[in-house]
């Protein structure tokens, strides 16, 4: 048990490393998942010059098999509604981060979603004309090809990511 602890947590690792090499203040919150969902919002917290970060972590491929999508359903009704919250305060965003782990190299490719547009895609995906036509099937995820060519990729920052577009 300890060890699927750890492998889950190897993305929010990576997000600490980052704010700690920036200098920003960082701040975990720990999932207490029981029969009523998650009790957290989010997994971090970042400030930085003023500014708030609520970032969600998502970390896909930890099997054999490297995801080719991110499922809508890996994000909560209770996580979007409470980056939906924070990201309505005065200098706080709201990101769902997503990292396909084993792609390219061990730590993979990072993007970053505002919470915004994860619930536009959630709604467009099974519903929008363009979206289902250039992306058949996918009403229930969002295709890594989608992330490649429209969503932020984050780049490599020392041991972490540059959280530094963000902000």
């Amino acid at each position: 048990m300890k060890e699927v602890t750890r492998i889950a947590n190897l993305f929010q690792d990576d997000i600490k490393k980052s704010a700690e090499e920036l200098g920003w203040y960082h701040r975990r919150y720990r999932d207490v998942i029981g029969k009523f969902g998650s009790a957290s919002d989010f997994d971090e917290l970042v400030i930085y010059d003023g500014k708030s970060l609520g970032l969600e972590c998502k970390m896909l491929g930890t099997g054999k098999a490297n995801p080719k999508s991110f499922s809508f359903n890996k994000v909560s009704v209770d996580q979007m509604e409470g980056l939906v919250k924070f990201s309505k305060q005065f200098g706080s965003k709201g990101y769902i981060l997503v990292n396909f782990r084993y792609l390219n190299n061990h730590k993979g490719e990072a993007y970053a979603l505002t919470i915004q547009e994860f619930l536009y895609l959630r709604w467009a995906f099974p519903n929008h004309e363009d979206f289902i036509k250039e992306y058949p099937r996918n009403d229930k995820s969002i295709p890594l090809e989608y992330f490649r060519e429209n969503v932020l990729q984050l780049e490599r920052l020392g041991n972490g990511w540059d959280l530094r577009k963000l902000i």
